[in-house]
């Protein structure tokens, strides 16, 4: 009998031990994890590209032109960045790059669709001065085609999740005013999402719900794909990102002297905030499994490459240089997708 009782005790702790060890980073995980971001080297920015456990960082570009912004395709092959005032592609490894828009006007803020085969961005191909219009194009740069034709600046456009409309800012530079848009990828239907007379911005949209997440009246709100039933989440929060899963929305708060990032559910509970020290706004990702964040920290005046938990903690200097990084992306998982 006691050693019956000793078998089944020595079984519920060999399982207790299992169950916790699913609950544990797996440092695997971490080497698969790919990490773009822009080193500044010798006044010029190059892309590189690091496994998220601080690993075999490569140089992909190495050149003495200005890269930057660099996202991988949703599918994982290839990186769109920007150069010069073009936009550019390259496979994953840094082999064949191509200027895809290649012509006189300023090309930047692209967004890349959900099925890889589109990009949006914004161009001044039309007009002389900061004012700019939406355009479309093929991932390789072919069938450039203009859907906006207002004069007013923009900024980040991005797809909706089915890839069927794109969400959009427009500023009312006499007014004063940003609004949010919807507009189909053939340039119709260009809808106002957010009330008229007053200011939103930074969409970020969910993948398992009709939700988008904006910036306005120095709070985050909620609210549907149609631009209906707008909800204040949190007060002070910008810069919003929904997790892959969609349960929680990351975004930058303001602590003692320092940009933060904060979670919270999107039920508007259960708030973390990360204190993790002065960063640069808007300049953090989430992986793909929703486990680590990457995000850019500011140390004495430096720009340092970080990772840590999706809860704030375990907080590591994964990149080791003297000179200042930025836009860290994380490689999406296109197993996933």
């Amino acid at each position: 009998y006691i050693m019956k009782n000793l078998n089944v005790t020595f079984i519920i702790i060999i399982v207790s031990f299992f169950q916790s060890c699913s609950l544990i980073t797996d440092p695997q995980s971490d080497v698969n994890d790919k990490i773009v971001f822009v080193e500044e080297i010798n006044n010029q920015y190059d892309i590189l590209v690091i496994n998220a456990d601080g690993s075999s960082p490569e140089n992909l570009t190495n050149s003495s032109e200005n890269e930057t912004s660099p996202q991988y395709t949703p599918d994982g092959t290839k990186i769109i960045y920007m150069r010069n005032g073009d936009i550019f592609s390259m496979d994953s490894d840094g082999t064949n790059r191509i200027n895809l828009t290649n012509n006189t006007s300023f090309d930047y803020d692209f967004s890349i669709s959900p099925n890889s085969k589109t990009i949006v961005y914004l161009s001044t191909l039309s007009y002389n001065g900061p004012e700019s219009d939406i355009y479309l194009m093929n991932i390789d740069g072919r069938n450039q085609v203009r859907i906006t034709n207002t004069q007013n600046p923009k900024s980040k456009p991005k797809f909706f999740p089915d890839g069927a409309k794109i969400i959009y800012t427009s500023y009312d530079t006499l007014n004063a005013i940003s609004s949010l848009y919807s507009i189909k990828l053939d340039g119709t239907e260009n809808k106002l999402l957010t009330p008229q007379a007053e200011s939103f911005s930074d969409p970020a949209l969910s993948n398992h719900s009709n939700m988008i997440c904006i910036f306005g009246r120095k709070a985050l709100f909620l609210m549907d794909y149609s631009g209906g039933n707008l909800t204040k989440l949190i007060d002070g929060g910008f810069y919003p990102k929904f997790s892959n899963d969609g349960k929680y929305i990351f975004y930058n708060s303001i602590g003692t002297n320092q940009v933060n990032i904060s979670r919270i559910n999107i039920d508007g509970t259960h708030i973390l905030d990360f204190n993790n020290g002065q960063m640069v706004s808007e300049q953090f990702d989430i992986s793909p499994d929703d486990r680590k964040i990457t995000f850019i920290k500011i140390d004495n005046n430096k720009h340092i490459l970080y990772t840590m938990d999706n809860n704030g903690n375990n907080q590591e200097q994964i990149y080791k240089t003297d000179n200042d990084c930025w836009f860290p992306s994380f490689k999406p998982d296109s197993e996933r997708n």
